[in-house]
């Protein structure tokens, strides 16, 4: 069935789809709301009514690719059943138990009946718009792919899930069963948790070693597992660095709190304030390290020719979102150990996170690009370069001078002298950025030309070993 908008093209009718829905709705909800008199059976109505409508108008959104393939492929597609029927059952379910109230079904069938029509309604729905995967072909073609040399290591993922589902099945199913013998509960309890563990760890491995066999490996098991390349190396760190950050802050805590107990007679021995936020800093600056190890430093990953230094444009949003907010949350956190109001802290962290986002972005590098210059302000004239620096000074000073006395009253001086310097150093940066541009600039050809001398030295050098009379050309100095 061809919608009645088909003339246009997909992209505007993609985007038509959601205000005709809207529209749509929003007209058959305000019909029915006035003539009824009710909101759940407008609201129940209206957002079918508004998808159809769109639906016949201009058709079901397709979105593709920029290469003009689909955005979920075909073969992939039956695989949106499960999420799909999640999501409709999930909406269904208190739908249905509303509307089967209104219609006064029996308190005790209510739950069942709501239960059975959402679950089943959910996956009729999903199964007309997406189908259903053939999950018995595709594990077939998944395991007839990899290689037969590969298979028996699926032994140790199989094991695992068969003895996560049995274990719990059956320590349920006896559970339940104990219901016979309540004066041997806890008797009963002991002799299942020791029957049930190796019962069920003998059963899960002898299935899996039928199903594809035990690894044995033909040679070292460093030469068996893929090699990381330089382009993926950086990923397995931030992973590597994020996930053993926690269990390692778990420990590091358990540990401190422990310490602090045994000692509790001592009162400047650790407080209990401080024994989070050094077990977190303890635990990431070990999983730091770890990772380091084991995946290297920037230093090591420039060795490998498929590295690209510096993050891609999709990579860097998530890392300026991640770096800001981690920036903020430092912020907050240290104003709050310090006792200044946290209005403060908020104040500051957002200032901080903001300028901390907007750097790792990339925003600063882009901007002095447009500009052609390589710096933010312009090139001011020396009449007006010293009034602008003067005035920024002032500024800037004053208001660092009002927040530090305002939360720190008991310190005048030292929050007068933090604010001169602070203000100084930031006009500065503001007004003089061409003279640093240029500092910068010469200092970096300054290095550069060491280098290259350097380099040439070192060639000499070894054409003087190897017999070579040839000699470096001459480089300024």
């Amino acid at each position: 069935m061809k919608p009645v908008l088909d003339k246009w093209s997909q992209p505007r009718r993609n985007v038509a789809f959601g205000p005709l829905a809207f529209g749509i709705f929003f007209v058959v909800f305000l019909i029915l709301g006035f003539s009824i008199n009710d909101i759940f059976l407008p609201l129940l109505l209206g957002v079918p009514a508004g998808i159809a409508g769109a639906w016949a108008l201009v058709g079901w959104p397709i979105i593709a690719r920029k290469d003009g393939k689909p955005l979920v492929t075909p073969e992939h597609k039956p695989f949106l059943f499960f999420p799909l029927a999640l999501a409709f059952a999930i909406i269904a379910y208190p739908t249905l138990g509303v509307l089967l109230t209104k219609v006064a079904v029996p308190p005790k069938y209510l739950v069942v009946t709501s239960l059975v029509l959402a679950i089943v309604g959910a996956c009729v729905a999903a199964f007309f718009l997406v189908g259903f995967p053939h999950l018995l072909r595709f594990a077939r073609q998944q395991y007839a792919a990899l290689p037969p040399e590969r298979r028996p290591f699926l032994f140790f993922p199989l094991f695992a899930v068969i003895f996560l589902v049995s274990y719990v099945g059956l320590g349920v199913g006896t559970t339940a069963a104990l219901s016979n013998f309540q004066d041997k509960v806890v008797l009963l309890l002991n002799i299942q948790v020791l029957l049930l563990l190796p019962f069920t760890l003998l059963v899960s491995a002898f299935l899996a070693y039928l199903l594809v066999g035990f690894p044995k490996p033909q040679k070292p098991i460093g030469d068996s597992l893929p090699k990381v390349t330089g382009k993926h190396r950086p990923r397995a760190f931030l992973i590597t660095f994020a996930l053993a950050g926690l269990p390692l802050t778990l420990a590091v805590g358990v540990l401190l709190s422990y310490v602090a107990k045994t000692d509790a007679t001592s009162t400047a021995f650790l407080p209990d304030a401080l024994v989070l936020p050094l077990a977190f800093a303890l635990g990431y600056s070990l999983s730091l390290g770890a990772a380091a190890i084991v995946w290297g430093t920037p230093a090591r990953w420039r060795r490998y020719e498929d590295y690209t230094p510096g993050l891609t444009p999709r990579a860097r949003l998530g890392a300026a979102g991640a770096a800001g907010l981690a920036t903020a949350l430092a912020v907050v956190i240290a104003f709050g150990l310090a006792g200044i109001d946290i209005f403060w802290g908020l104040v500051v962290g957002m200032m901080l996170g903001a300028s901390i986002g907007l750097l790792v972005s990339g925003a600063y590098r882009r901007v002095t690009a447009r500009r052609g210059q390589g710096t933010l302000m312009p090139d001011l004239p020396d009449r007006v370069k010293s009034a602008v620096l003067l005035t920024t000074w002032f500024v800037l000073a004053l208001v660092v001078f009002s927040v530090l006395t305002y939360a720190l009253p008991a310190i005048v001086g030292w929050n007068a002298g933090i604010a001169i310097v602070l203000g100084l150093a930031i006009a500065l940066l503001l007004v003089e950025q061409s003279w640093l541009h240029d500092a910068m600039a010469r200092s970096k050809a300054e290095r550069d030309r060491k280098k290259a001398w350097n380099q040439h030295r070192k060639e000499a050098l070894a054409k003087a070993k190897g017999g070579s009379e040839d000699a470096p050309p001459d480089l300024p100095r």
